[in-house]
């Protein structure tokens, strides 16, 4: 099942704010960046494959080779759902493979080769139904890695999506399984 949702939001203006993720400091390879570091975003796409919720976080529905933004992996998206229907948030981890995120800065950083993982952190999924005005409710704090040379660039950097998922054009399906 693939689809990409954003929020609601009225004819000629910019869709709201549905998360962020923020940071002290970041100190990406070839790249002069603002800090404390700051990205909104204003569209999510979903697709889960191969029991694996993937979630792409960016401003607008641009391809990701002109976009920045975040995507999330959860695997086991059939244990998390039955985990959130028992009640109460489910914590994944970074460390244990529960959860995976890599910021892209192809606009911010268009110089930059680093490939930005996170690390050692924790997203807690108080909210998550995968569908048409379905509730996303997700933070997570992790180290951000440059993987390539195995540093940090940015200590606890934080996650928030907050939304009600609406499928609207002008969004496309994000399909990640052939």
């Amino acid at each position: 099942m693939a689809f990409l949702v954003s929020p609601l939001w009225g004819c000629g203006l910019m869709p709201p704010d549905v998360g962020s993720v923020t940071a002290d400091t970041l100190d990406v390879p070839d790249c002069d960046l603002a800090v404390p570091f700051e990205l909104h975003f204003n569209f999510i796409g979903f697709d889960d494959c191969a029991d694996v919720l993937f979630l792409r976080c960016q401003e607008e529905g641009k391809p990701v080779s002109v976009s920045d933004g975040l995507e999330v992996q959860f695997p086991e998206l059939g244990k998390l759902l039955s985990e959130l229907e028992a009640g109460g948030a489910v914590e994944r981890t970074v460390a244990d493979g529960g959860a995976r995120a890599t910021l892209y800065l192809n606009v911010s950083c268009p110089d930059s080769f680093a490939s930005l993982e996170a690390q050692n952190g924790t997203f807690t999924i108080e909210e998550l139904e995968p569908e048409n005005g379905g509730r996303v409710l997700i933070t997570g704090t992790f180290d951000l890695v440059d993987v390539r040379e195995g540093t940090i660039v940015s200590p606890e950097v934080k996650v928030v999506l907050d939304t009600t998922l609406n499928n609207s054009w002008p969004h496309k399906v994000y399909p990640v399984c052939p």
